[in-house]
């Protein structure tokens, strides 16, 4: 269920080489209604979800498996990596980034600071998972905060090792770095050092069919478009620019989860004081979701009903899938998108399992 009203209207200021582009607020602004779904009894406490070939990979912990595998009819596939201190296992919940699944059948699942394993699907026919493998992490790779595959041999990492770089794109193959990216947003007169780095932390996906991928920052209230060679295409900024997590060490909470189509950009925003988060936590806080063009056009507003602590679109491109940080039984909720933000399915047709 949605419906259109306009609310807190901020310009949004769109920058990229050629100049800037400022818009009053997203053209068009949806409450929407969630529905509660999802299996009838959840085991452990999501943390994440992703959209994965006919289904969503939920990673979760306080359960026996850190991640399971549920087709879209929510019975469970598979589960992978339980907890324990063997070479397949962990004891810890892993970071898992957007990825391209489709095209591998596989995943790749981030243990820090240094293990990173690959993950396939069942066989369509069988249901048995292949082995898992590990994966050396290359020497290059000092601790990052967050590891996304782009293709199959380039890689990005945000904030590894030193403060060289917001992020750094390698070259997996040649065990080498290809670019280091700057820290954006840029602060006049600022070096950035040890201490100011972790501001720039923030969430990432990829866009591999526009040969892109997005940046949303958790500190500051803006997203960037990066190309496959770590060139800067677009910033978008929600609202006045806020710095203050560089210049003061506080700031509020802005963008904390981010997926994509094949053209479409959605972030999950909050843009609360950090100091009141914690108080309101289960009670008024009720994020928006930002909708964003290939091209940083921004498309739409969503008001949600919830606090959801993350978002993955449903392979059919038509649903938002979210989990529920209020419902620790029942923690997923779907959201029927709006006609303006029906996009390419997140994954081609024949990935996608009629119900």
């Amino acid at each position: 269920m949605y419906g259109c009203k306009e609310t807190n209207v901020k310009t949004i200021q769109v920058y990229n080489p050629h100049g800037l582009r400022e818009y009053v607020d997203f053209p068009e602004t949806h409450h929407l209604k969630g529905i509660t779904t999802g299996p009838p009894a959840f085991k452990g406490r999501a943390l994440n979800i992703l959209s994965a070939p006919n289904g969503f990979l939920i990673i979760k912990d306080f359960e026996s498996h850190y991640i399971t595998l549920f087709d879209t009819s929510w019975n469970v596939e598979a589960d992978y990596l339980p907890k324990g201190e063997g070479p397949f296992e962990s004891l810890k919940a892993p970071m898992i980034s957007k990825q391209n699944m489709a095209e591998r059948q596989s995943f790749l699942a981030y243990d820090f600071p240094n293990k990173l394993y690959r993950f396939t699907f069942p066989d369509p026919h069988t249901k048995r998972i292949g082995d898992p493998e590990i994966i050396k992490m290359p020497e290059i790779l000092k601790f990052p905060q967050r590891l996304m595959p782009l293709s199959t041999n380039l890689w990005v990492s945000a904030l590894s090792g030193q403060p060289h770089g917001k992020c750094t794109l390698y070259d997996i193959d040649r065990d080498a770095a290809i670019k280091e990216i700057d820290f954006v947003p840029k602060v006049e007169n600022l070096a950035i050092g040890s201490k100011e780095m972790f501001a720039y932390n923030g969430v990432m996906a990829p866009m591999p069919s526009q040969d892109r991928w997005v940046f949303a920052n958790h500190q500051f209230n803006q997203l960037e478009i990066y190309d496959f060679e770590g060139e800067l295409l677009h910033e978008m900024v929600y609202g006045e620019p806020d710095y203050r997590a560089v210049l003061k060490g506080r700031s509020a909470f802005y963008y904390y989860a981010l997926d994509v189509s094949h053209d479409l950009i959605f972030a999950l925003y909050l843009g609360k004081e950090q100091s009141s988060i914690v108080s309101n936590l289960l009670s008024s806080l009720k994020p928006e979701v930002h909708v964003f063009s290939k091209d940083g056009v921004p498309v739409a507003k969503f008001l949600l009903d919830r606090l959801i602590n993350d978002i993955a679109l449903h392979p059919d491109g038509k649903r938002l899938i979210g989990i529920d940080e209020t419902h620790e039984n029942r923690p997923i909720v779907q959201y029927r998108l709006p006609d303006c933000c029906i996009s390419s399915a997140s994954f081609p047709s024949e990935f996608i399992r009629s119900e």
